[in-house]
């Protein structure tokens, strides 16, 4: 048995391209690949600098659980761009962008702060997730929004309920939650006016040609418009991964930023808090992650 699992393991091994992730790492941009690397880990790691206290993460497990899986997502995606899988790597980033703006969306629902200020439009006759919420408050239990307040990942068994009982409720889609989370400052220091673009316009719908594998957009595809040799062997194209280390810089720069405005209460007169993200900001700068540099100087109250 243990020499099928050995013999298994050295061919798993072998598929998974190691020379071509040292390929990757010996011909690309290092510098750029290394800092992404560490930023990735900064962003995996931040809740846990900044939460103290059961009761503080509890708060905001509704986020964290997404983060969570947003983290993993990311980081599968950075190996399967230096391993020459370009299509997954850009597909995976996508999945990671979704899974963040959502586990935020979320936990903010989570908050009456935050809910009471939720668009109250409907479609196709559907009521409104707010709507949904304040009835079962009213009707079911007056002790949901305690819950809620408490331990924010109670928010996903109210969704079950309507989920299970069939209720017609309307839940904004992603480029409303988007909307929506920048009406909620949810990406400040970015401007409302632009975060449309900036994060829907330019970057969720660029990745989703990968999900949509549009022709150009498969690795084929990739090897013929870089006149690869060999159009069905997993190779590195310095271009191409350049271009992914661009798109990778830009997610995480607002994925941080998500985290860091909705961990932000937990900040504010947390001196040790604010001593970690002091220390950590010149990094940031340097990595041209312009936003996550800002939202720290807000957040340590430099100017």
């Amino acid at each position: 048995m243990n020499k099928q699992i050995n013999k298994e393991y050295r061919h798993v091994m072998d598929e998974i391209q190691l020379d071509n992730i040292y390929y990757s790492l010996s011909k690309g941009d290092l510098n750029k690949i290394k800092d992404l690397h560490y930023a990735i880990h900064a962003f995996g790691s931040l809740p846990k600098s900044i939460i103290n206290t059961e009761s503080d993460f509890q708060s905001k497990s509704a986020l964290l659980i997404y983060q969570h899986e947003t983290y993993e997502r990311v980081h599968e995606s950075f190996i399967s761009a230096l391993s020459g899988h370009y299509n997954s790597a850009y597909t995976l980033l996508r999945n990671a962008l979704e899974l963040l703006i959502k586990g935020a969306f979320w936990e903010c629902i989570a908050h009456k702060k935050y809910r009471m200020h939720l668009k109250s439009e409907t479609r196709k006759g559907n009521a409104t997730l707010r709507k949904f919420i304040d009835d079962l408050i009213e009707k079911e239990d007056s002790e949901i929004e305690n819950k809620l307040e408490i331990i924010s990942t109670y928010i996903y068994d109210v969704i079950d309920f309507y989920n299970l009982n069939g209720k017609e409720v309307y839940v904004p889609n992603i480029s409303d939650i988007i909307d929506q989370l920048a009406e909620w400052n949810m990406f400040y220091p970015l401007k409302n006016e632009e975060t449309h673009k900036i994060i829907y316009n330019d970057l969720y719908k660029s990745l989703s040609g990968s999900v949509h594998v549009e022709p150009d957009l498969t690795d084929i595809g990739r090897r013929v418009s870089s006149n690869g040799d060999e159009l069905f062997k997993t190779s590195i194209i310095l271009e191409e991964l350049d271009r992914y280390l661009d798109v990778l810089s830009k997610l995480i720069d607002l994925s941080i930023v998500i985290e860091l405005n909705i961990l932000d209460d937990l900040i504010k007169n947390n001196l040790e808090v604010i001593e970690k993200l002091k220390k950590e900001k010149n990094f940031f700068k340097n990595s041209n992650l312009t936003f996550t540099f800002a939202k720290i100087k807000c957040c340590t109250f430099e100017r």
